[in-house]
């Protein structure tokens, strides 16, 4: 099944986005997914977080070293 998640990017209202919620519930299979239909994982939230910082805080160890490879050098 292919489903349609409009923009990856949308922030909520404290400007996480649906990256950071997988990055907060470790489902690195979900991050997989969001960083194929074009999540970034440098957005930051209102408190400055991005997806990457949130991954170390949280020791998602093998979920930030993805986050980090997928960004463009």
């Amino acid at each position: 099944m292919n489903r349609n998640l409009g923009n990856p990017n949308t922030q909520g209202p404290f400007g996480n986005t649906l990256l950071h919620s997988a990055v907060v519930s470790g489902d690195i299979s979900e991050v997989h997914r969001l960083l194929a239909a074009g999540a970034d994982p440098r957005i930051a939230n209102r408190e400055g977080l991005t997806a990457v910082r949130v991954a170390a805080i949280f020791g998602h160890g093998d979920i930030h070293d993805l986050l980090v490879r997928s960004i463009p050098a």
